[in-house]
């Protein structure tokens, strides 16, 4: 990853000091002889335009966005750069005499020129009240970014969440299957302390012991269980009461292995029936 992100910082920042550069030539080329307001905010606002381009790229693989929210962010960041751009050619179509005309002419021949008058006539308003034009101009700039913010801002809280979320999800099942491995470590035990002390296990299923019900019954819990604490606490606790009825097997003499082994049945049967309500409490 910070190869990859070594590697596209190099290759931004040749595009975006490349569209810096011609950006300056062009500014400095047709600097007017009295440079505005407007203009030195065009040249400001190219410039930062370019850098977002070049270094949100970066910035968002650093980040490590998730992709559907990677790409949604470079879609709204696209459209605001289109729109910026956009306006800045209405702006400029607007306040330069003759230039908007010439545009509706070649852009759309067939409106002929009553049409074209009537875009003159706009054209005319903002020629003559510089100040309205420059208010109008700089409103559509503000309620873009402000648009624009707002909506990357949400997007990056919502991709944060859903990161969040994933990742605890993905924690919670790798807590499952620790203690499915748990439980089958332990089922295989008293397998054997079974085996080695004649005790039977009968069922119509395919158990080969009872906790094999115990097992069945850990290995298939939701991970929106095991999110409850309480959960967790005594699902550990089960296997730590497990543990200590496979031991108590183990040191179990002839006469006593009946009586451990019906302990062991109750034991799995109040279990499965523990789980199953702990399953039903976090469905709620």
């Amino acid at each position: 990853m910070n190869t990859d992100i070594k590697r596209d910082a190099k290759v931004s920042g040749i595009i975006g000091g490349t569209l810096v550069v011609a950006t300056i030539a062009l500014f400095v080329l047709f600097r007017p002889a009295e440079p505005s307001a407007v203009y030195w905010f065009n040249f400001a606002f190219s410039l930062l335009l370019e850098v977002l381009f070049s270094g949100l790229f970066v910035f968002g693989k650093s980040r490590q966005l998730s992709m559907p929210f990677y790409i949604a962010t470079w879609t709204y960041i696209g459209c605001y750069i289109v729109l910026s751009i956009c306006t800045m050619g209405i702006y400029f179509a607007l306040v330069e005499p003759g230039v908007l005309t010439l545009a509706t002419e070649l852009a759309f021949p067939k409106l002929h020129l009553p049409y074209a008058r009537v875009f003159d006539g706009i054209a005319a308003i903002f020629q003559e009240n510089e100040s309205l034009g420059s208010i109008i101009y700089f409103s559509v700039f503000i309620a873009l970014t402000a648009i624009w913010i707002i909506t990357i801002a949400i997007l990056w809280r919502t991709d944060v969440a859903y990161t969040e979320s994933v990742q605890k999800l993905k924690q919670t099942h790798e807590e499952i299957i620790n203690f499915a491995q748990q439980a089958a470590l332990l089922n295989k035990k008293y397998q054997r302390i079974c085996q080695e002390k004649g005790i039977r296990y009968e069922t119509h299923s395919n158990n080969s012991s009872v906790l094999d019900k115990l097992v069945n019954k850990i290995q298939f819990l939701t991970p929106n269980v095991l999110q409850s604490p309480v959960a967790q606490r005594r699902l550990a606790e089960l296997l730590a009461e497990c543990k200590t009825i496979i031991n108590e097997a183990d040191a179990a003499t002839e006469d006593q292995i009946e009586t451990v082994n019906k302990k062991m049945n109750s034991f799995v049967l109040d279990a499965v029936d523990e789980i199953d309500m702990l399953k039903n409490t976090t469905r709620k």
